[in-house]
């Protein structure tokens, strides 16, 4: 069947949504990456009482982790949809991306969570679980916003 003339095709139609769904919800991951990384050099030298009284903070933050599996998914349907183009690849990048993000988070920042109950029990070597925590985060973000360059590219 040929195409009508003056409507898009839902192929592209489609392509298109999963792109801007991708964006913008890779958008919204990112930013308490950016967060995180723009306070870091505030909270680093903070003392022990200071530093667990500014995580409380983060609570209910979690609920990113939304915004980040859309990203993962839109990313992964925009790749398997447009295998043999061009935006396959980048596509692709943006989806290898996002697992880097979340083998990031739990391989660095989940331990750290949970070594001190979210923050609320300090442990002995709470200064470790806090580079871990803030290193872990700066490096998502860096990861997040690679994976967002690659699905831009992928357009």
């Amino acid at each position: 069947m040929s195409p009508v003339p003056g409507r898009v095709p839902e192929a592209v139609m489609n392509a298109d949504l999963l792109h801007s769904t991708g964006v913008f919800a890779y958008a919204i991951a990112l930013a308490p990456a950016v967060a995180h990384a723009a306070e870091m050099p505030r909270k680093l030298p903070m003392s022990e009482e200071d530093y667990f009284a500014v995580q409380r903070l983060y609570k209910g933050w979690a609920l990113f982790g939304i915004a980040e599996a859309a990203a993962l998914v839109a990313a992964a349907l925009l790749a398997v949809d447009q295998i043999g183009t061009a935006r396959f690849m980048p596509a692709l990048f943006a989806v290898l991306a996002s697992i880097a993000a979340l083998a990031v988070f739990f391989t660095f920042v989940l331990p750290a969570n949970t070594a001190t109950r979210d923050w609320t029990v300090s442990t002995e070597h709470w200064e470790r679980q806090r580079r871990r925590w803030e290193y872990g985060h700066a490096a998502r973000g860096a990861v997040l916003l690679a994976g967002l360059v690659f699905l831009l590219f992928a357009r």
